[in-house]
């Protein structure tokens, strides 16, 4: 496989202001990397390249930091039918929208649930006040709706769907990275009847972790621990249909935070 990691430094202004290393599969592949150094300067996008060999059948990216947090934008798995030989990508082409967002925010809990983009929550600007607004995007009609606002935490939380409801765990309650409070509380949202509802709580409060519904069962991995700092790598999961408690099942390798993450063919990559 071949590994394409996309970076774009947005919001740092010189050299030096962010620093970190990247290994994949224990190797370091970049060391005390510096989009800004590297790229020239803020809002210029790079792609590093690396071959993976994934005879353990797994990738581990590990994205370790030195200066600030480490930062990626994107990471692409391309498969190599040939050594050495890169099958040919669909080329992408960004274009601004007509339509903006009613809110200016970062860092909002977002998902797509049909022909329809959640976008709720979110820092406000760079003073990291937030917002508890809760607006919808129909991807076919071009247009923007509101929701019921946000009930929970408004930033570093999870979120999944099963296609009828929209689950929303842990995160930051309030603003600020050092006032805002970390939670473990779970909210459910019923699209139909744009209802929010209390559900059972994650075990323990966790910042910026990741979940994903599987097969009828909600996980959740990742994130900080109530200190913001340690990285957990426990695994959780609930069973929407029988489940009364959150399980633990086997840790994820190598844990973060802010993590994205995907399921392909009921396969979970993060």
């Amino acid at each position: 496989w071949l590994v394409n990691l996309h970076f774009d430094e947005l919001n740092k202004t010189a050299p030096g202001l962010r620093l970190f290393d990247v290994a994949i599969n224990g190797a370091t592949v970049l060391q005390q990397f510096d989009v800004f150094a590297v790229t020239g300067g803020e809002d210029r996008a790079i792609v590093e390249q690396f071959p993976v060999d994934v005879s353990a059948n797994m990738i581990n990216i590990a994205f370790i930091t030195e200066v600030e947090n480490a930062k990626v934008s994107g990471i692409e798995l391309v498969p190599q039918g040939i050594v050495g030989q890169v099958p040919p990508r669909t080329t992408l082409a960004w274009t601004n929208g007509s339509v903006q967002s009613p809110v200016a925010r970062y860092e909002p809990i977002s998902i797509q649930v049909g022909t329809k983009l959640y976008v709720m929550g979110g820092f406000t600007g760079f003073d990291l006040g937030v917002t508890n607004e809760v607006d919808i995007y129909d991807l076919v009609n071009q247009t923007w709706s509101t929701g019921s606002p946000l009930p929970g935490a408004q930033t570093h939380a999870a979120v999944a769907s099963d296609g009828t409801y929209i689950y929303v765990a842990g995160g930051q309650l309030g603003g600020g990275e050092a006032s805002g409070s970390g939670t473990n509380a779970v909210w459910r949202y019923d699209i139909a009847n744009d209802l929010w509802t209390p559900f059972t709580p994650l075990p323990d409060v966790r910042f910026g972790g990741t979940m994903k519904i599987i097969d009828g069962v909600l996980h959740y991995v990742g994130g900080d621990y109530a200190d913001r700092f340690t990285i957990s790598t426990l695994h959780w999961a609930f069973d929407l249909t029988t489940g009364t408690q959150w399980t633990t099942l086997a840790p994820i390798p190598l844990g973060g935070d802010h993590l994205a993450s995907a399921v392909v063919n009921g396969i979970w990559y993060t």
